[in-house]
């Protein structure tokens, strides 16, 4: 499966020193945006594409549905028609009503070069395509290749002249002559897709290292848990979701069924039931998901939360019941194809596109896989091994068995966006499966903490990480539903927009700084209307400004006067506060970066100090409501460290660093544990002239270094040379310590096992240089005897 492509779609935006100019742009850029949304592609003046609701694309009134089967097809498929006489078929045994029994969503089109365009534009929805023979003809050799179809189906009303060219496109699955058999064709392989897309479980593969977030994946992954925090006003958002979905399915009696059950019956406390029903909610969260729709994901919000919270509150209780047993093998049978097998083996981390179901129960997992005799070419039966540790910091999961509509498959749920790890994939010839190990990782993605969050707070994330690589025109889309959800907070929602867009304009790749400082301006109007409770945005803004005049318009006036009201507004929140630790420790952030960069304008060691004093105090608040292992503890005492280092208060340097070791060591974060011992190392060394302590930390620091540079089976021959080269720098590394130490003997087996890794790379030239140090050692033993 190929990782998804998000289209970038730049919105040009006129800016104006005036906010309610600025502001009416972006109301007419919406509404122009939901206009354009409803047009859909039209093949000729003469011709037309028709939808399963039997209008005419592109003459149909705007609505204000949210579902509006016209320009959205909610489930992951659909089904193509193209034949020249398609107005006069609907009727007798080919009616809409039939059709949509087998695919919800349908397209007519009676002409091949609307329906060749409507199927590459359709990249990302699997597609059955039926065509007349006269048709096919020439539309099958030009679309044929494109992977989101998936079977076409040929269909002839003149059996006596039948042609043998279909049977020259794998994908064409017969010639049809009548309505009936064509329909049972066709449902019956929409049936067989349907089984395989429950599986349909990975996407966002990832190769870069851990240390670098995978910039389309990110801003999704943060955007899902900030749906599971938001405080929704639950009646009003059930009774939008159950009318949008009924206005969908209009005419569909099993869906409505299921719809006015849910609207009657469903609880918080039933949410896990509800999506492991056999219904279409969990193909519709997932296809949503998977595709990053904001809107549809934003209906089913509530429903998100409910489900996280449950998944969150059996995670709790797997925990406790499995204090001495924190690790656990969980396993799923399913099928895949071959390309996505592939895929799967050449990632570095996967993060999971759905919820993913799972078994306690290695032989039930088995059990799934159909056998080998009817698996159709091209896929594979494989399990999947994942092994769980519930001393992670990860997204939640747990055993539901007792939730679940299948009460007895043992069965452990994990959440959506769970970050996975590739150990190995083998082929099992007794069991005729492909083997894929996988293990849950830390995850560096988890900007919400373990506790109820406001709305203000779930926001203002929401604007500082998600949208920092979110596209511009998913930001507008995401602060729509938010208004349309929070309609009393509209004036400092469109704060966190402006905020927002000006962090999206001064990213990486656009670096459009004068459409940020517009923007920032434009936030910090509103919130200076407001300034009660309001200090940390005002002063960030501040902040975000000054920073733009400093570092892009060498402006150091303007930088230093924005550094100033930030300091200002910081100093006279705090002493208004209440005894709150968690806004003061943002404040304090605030000033310490503010003095550290008036520091580089200035060059005032004044105002490093302040920027240290600032982040100790920062450090005393984050202590009182911290977990001892929390990321942003590890970050505080990082920096102090960092601080104390270059002012050479070297002592109190080392007690911070050795205290994010502890952190790195509890979240086995070996990249980062390497690194900080060797700047322990380097301090003991250069500094402190005590050799015995370097090589104390710098035989730590091999060991961590050793460990995060473990070669895996997706790993490319470049990636295996560089972590070989990490690990042999770091062999001599400890070897010139042990020689300052005279300790002969330990530096010889650095230095030989640095040799053999440049030998198994081939590398000559350095692995001869190796031998003259090892002779070098030689003589300096000699010599000392």
């Amino acid at each position: 499966m190929k990782k998804k492509q998000h289209i970038h779609r730049t919105v040009m935006l006129c800016f104006s020193s005036h906010g309610d100019k600025l502001k009416l742009k972006l109301l007419r850029r919406r509404n122009l945006t939901a206009t354009k949304n409803m047009n859909t592609f039209v093949g000729s003046s003469q011709s037309s594409m028709i939808s399963a609701d039997n209008t005419i694309q592109g003459n149909s009134p705007i609505r204000s549905r949210l579902f509006d089967r016209e320009r959205l097809n909610l489930e992951s498929h659909q089904l193509v028609w193209c034949d020249n006489h398609v107005h006069d078929g609907l009727n007798g045994d080919l009616t809409i009503s039939k059709l949509r029994e087998i695919v919800d969503y349908t397209k007519f089109f009676d002409n091949q070069d609307s329906c060749k365009h409507y199927l590459q534009e359709s990249q990302y929805v699997v597609c059955f395509l039926v065509c007349s023979d006269n048709i096919g003809k020439q539309l099958i050799p030009e679309i044929h290749h494109l992977q989101n179809i998936r079977s076409i189906f040929v269909y002839s009303q003149n059996s006596e002249h039948l042609q043998s060219w279909p049977s020259s496109y794998t994908k064409v699955k017969k010639v049809y002559t009548n309505h009936k058999s064509l329909l049972q064709a066709v449902d019956s392989d929409v049936k067989r897709y349907l089984e395989k897309e429950k599986d349909g479980v990975f996407g966002n593969f990832d190769k870069q290292d851990r240390t670098t977030e995978s910039g389309s994946a990110s801003w999704w992954v943060i955007f899902m848990d900030a749906l599971c925090h938001l405080p929704y006003p639950r009646e009003v958002c059930h009774q939008r979701l159950t009318t949008e979905l009924r206005n969908y399915y209009d005419g569909k009696v099993g869906e409505l069924r299921v719809i006015d059950e849910f609207e009657r019956e469903y609880t918080p406390d039933k949410a896990v039931w509800w999506y492991t029903r056999d219904t279409f909610f969990f193909r519709l969260i997932n296809k949503a998901n998977r595709q990053y729709n904001v809107r549809v994901m934003f209906a089913f919000g509530y429903y998100i939360k409910d489900l996280f919270l449950q998944l969150k509150k059996e995670h709790e209780t797997f925990k406790t019941t499995n204090v001495d047993n924190v690790q656990v093998q969980v396993f799923r049978g399913q099928i895949m194809s071959e390309d996505e097998v592939e895929t799967l083996k050449s990632a570095y981390m996967v993060r999971l596109t759905s919820f993913l179901s799972t078994s306690l129960d290695r032989r039930l997992s088995l059990s799934f896989l159909p056998p080998i005799s009817s698996v159709m070419e091209g896929y594979v039966r494989v399990l999947l091994e994942i092994n769980l540790n519930a001393r992670y910091n990860s997204k939640p999961f747990g055993d539901i068995s007792h939730l679940s509509e299948f009460s007895n498959e043992k069965e452990i749920l994990l959440m959506m966006g769970t970050f996975l790890r590739l150990r190995s994939s083998s082929y099992s010839e007794d069991e005729k499966i492909i083997k894929v190990m996988l293990t849950l990782e830390d995850d560096y993605i988890l900007p919400f903490e373990n506790r109820k969050i406001s709305l203000k707070e779930c926001v203002s994330i929401i604007a500082g990480k998600v949208c920092k690589d979110a596209p511009e025109e998913e930001i507008n889309t995401i602060f729509d539903e938010l208004n349309e959800l929070f309609t009393s907070e509209g004036e400092q929602l469109e704060a966190e927009r402006y905020r927002a867009l000006g962090g999206y304009q001064e990213g990486y790749g656009r670096e459009n700084y004068k459409a940020a400082l517009t923007y920032y301006k434009q936030a910090l109007t509103i919130w200076q209307r407001y300034p009660e409770n309001n200090g940390f945005e005002i002063a960030n803004l501040h902040l975000k400004i000054g920073r733009l005049h400093y570092f892009h318009f060498e402006d150091d006036k303007s930088a230093q006067e924005q550094y100033d009201a930030a300091i200002l507004i910081c100093k006279t929140t705090l002493n208004q506060l209440p005894d709150n630790e968690r806004q003061k420790a943002v404040l304090y952030q605030i000033l310490s970066t503010v003095y550290l960069e008036k520091e580089e304008i200035n060059d005032k060691k004044e105002d490093k100090k302040s920027a240290l004093h600032y982040e100790q105090l920062r450090l005393q608040a984050l202590l009182k409501f911290c977990s001892p292992i929390d990321r942003q503890l590890g970050k505080c005492y990082k920096n102090i460290a960092e601080l104390q280092e270059e002012m050479e208060i070297f002592d109190e340097a080392l007690i911070n660093y050795k205290e994010i070791c502890k952190i790195y060591v509890a979240q086995n974060n070996h990249e980062d544990l390497s690194r900080i011992y060797q700047r322990i190392s380097n301090i003991y060394k250069d500094n402190l002239k005590d050799l015995s302590s370097a090589l104390k930390y710098r035989l730590l620091k091999h060991h961590a270094t050793v460990q995060s540079n473990e070669i895996l089976p997706f790993h490319d021959l470049q990636e295996i040379e560089d972590k070989k080269n990490i690990v042999i720098q770091s062999h001599i590394q400890l070897a010139d310590l042990q020689l300052g130490l005279r300790d002969f003997e330990a530096a010889r087996i650095n230095l030989t096992a640095a040799k053999k890794l440049y030998e198994d790379m081939n590398w000559e030239k350095q692995a001869k240089e190796i031998d003259e140090q090892l002779a070098n050692i030689n003589r300096l033993e000699q010599d000392s005897k």
